[in-house]
């Protein structure tokens, strides 16, 4: 899994909607019609266990925002969006759907996601 925009039990509504929590919180700004990191990045997902300074390397943007098909909005790409989706994997919130690539949100993950990150995976 590349991004966030995975990250959904129907559609992509939860990636769409976990950017926008980021946004929020001040963890993503938008610029442009894109992403970059907000003020309260290295604190809230140092939180989360994810090392911004890991992400910056030159193979790909640290973070950017992707239009969501479906959803019409941006979700989180690049290499954050990689380092979220392994660290959600890592902590039992998601995990992937037998025979294909799409993930779904564990009891933990529905947890997880509302109270660590205040996202409604409703």
């Amino acid at each position: 899994m590349r991004s966030a925009a995975g990250i959904a039990t129907t559609g992509s509504r939860i990636g769409v909607t976990l950017a926008q929590s980021l946004e929020l919180q001040r963890v993503l700004v938008r610029r442009n019609g894109d992403y970059a990191l907000g003020p309260q990045a290295a604190a809230r997902l140092g939180a989360l266990g994810v090392d911004l300074a890991a992400l910056e390397r030159p193979r790909r943007p640290v973070v950017r925002g992707c239009l969501d098909w479906s959803e019409r909005e941006l979700h989180v790409a690049g290499a954050l969006g990689a380092a979220l989706a392994v660290r959600f994997f890592e902590l039992g919130w998601i995990r992937r759907r037998e025979g294909n690539r799409s993930v779904e949100v564990t009891a933990r993950g529905r947890a997880g996601f509302s109270g660590e990150l205040g996202v409604d995976h409703s």
